[in-house]
């Protein structure tokens, strides 16, 4: 793949032979061992998409240089270990970085960023997209390093020794989770168990439609493999809110939104059911762009889970329905 090349999902296959399916612009991959089933990325065998870790350096002194494509790179796991190889401009050997890491994989993709000061590290957490991972130079001057802890509490910082050549985060690697959006959600249900909610896409659901935090309920139709009742009863969530519209102004404020919404979960149900007329259907009277670039994300997505080649075919037909609609509504 040559660097930079504009994708938003790249297909590869692991030294194990496991396949991953990166897709770029939503931070997120999944993985297929060699028989075609899902690798999930909770033990409990919920959550389908695994996210793309984000690792920064920070230091005029690294040479920080992505081996895939763009600030991407396909980076080795051993003995449960993730290998990050960096360099410093003054010395000529590699030097590593080990996370400890799921053992179920063989290699990750990861993204790889360098920054000379602390003050590009702030442009990119004002845009929402705070780093996994942050390696500071142990030259970088102490302010910056306040700086990176503060505007950063819930990445894991390391200092980089300039003479080691290994550095290794000695406790096993956890995603940070939202401290605000776990108070919201425990003063809404106090006697609920955060770790059953997280593991639980309909009862996330509800939390966050009560939240009215609708991108969050769209996002579980991609980090979740919701089955028919799952999405079944996230659907009657969505219509019993659009039947209020009507008398409520905050629903009815939302009512657009909350439609996009219900459209969303509709075609993924029919998709997980294969009701051909109805995605066919659904597909010819979308309006906007946007609505079909969901439509495809899901097929994508789908397109793994169902290996057969008969459900192949029929993904490849919709995707393409997608396309020759897609251009029509652009062109006008």
């Amino acid at each position: 793949m040559p660097a930079g090349s504009a994708v938003s999902s790249i297909e590869e296959k692991t030294p194990k032979g496991i396949s991953l399916k990166i897709l770029i612009n939503k931070g997120k991959f999944m993985a297929f061992d060699r028989k075609g089933s899902l690798i999930y990325s909770d033990e409990h065998g919920l959550k389908v998409m695994h996210p793309i870790y984000h690792i920064v350096f920070i230091g005029g002194n690294f040479r920080i240089k992505n081996n895939y494509t763009g600030d991407l790179s396909l980076l080795k796991v051993s003995r449960a270990k993730l290998v990050v190889p960096f360099a410093r401009k003054d010395y000529t050997k590699n030097r590593y970085l080990f996370i400890h890491f799921s053992d179920r994989l063989d290699m990750i993709p990861v993204r790889l960023t360098g920054m000379s000061s602390a003050t590009q590290l702030i442009a990119l957490v004002e845009s929402g997209k705070p780093p996994d991972f942050i390696v500071i130079d142990e030259d970088v001057p102490k302010t910056d390093h306040v700086v990176v802890r503060n505007r950063c509490p819930h990445a894991q910082v390391i200092v980089a020794d300039a003479q080691s050549e290994i550095t290794e985060i000695d406790r096993p690697f956890s995603v940070p989770v939202d401290a605000e959006s776990e108070r919201r959600a425990t003063d809404m249900l106090r006697d609920v168990n955060l770790n059953v909610m997280s593991q639980n896409p309909v009862f996330l659901a509800r939390v966050h439609l009560r939240n009215m935090d609708l991108a969050k309920v769209k996002q579980l139709l991609l980090d979740f493999d919701l089955t028919h009742v799952d999405t079944d009863y996230i659907l009657n969530f969505i219509n019993t809110m659009l039947s209020k519209a009507d008398t409520i102004d905050e629903l009815k404020r939302e009512q657009a939104n909350l439609e996009s919404l219900r459209k969303a979960f509709q075609f993924y149900i029919h998709l997980i059911d294969k009701k051909e007329d109805e995605v066919r259907n659904m597909i010819a009277s979308a309006q906007e762009p946007g609505e079909l670039t969901l439509y495809h994300t899901l097929i994508a997505k789908l397109k793994l889970v169902f290996p057969e080649q008969k459900d192949q075919l029929l993904f490849t037909v919709y995707e393409n329905m997608i396309w020759d609609h897609k251009e029509k509504l652009e062109k006008g």
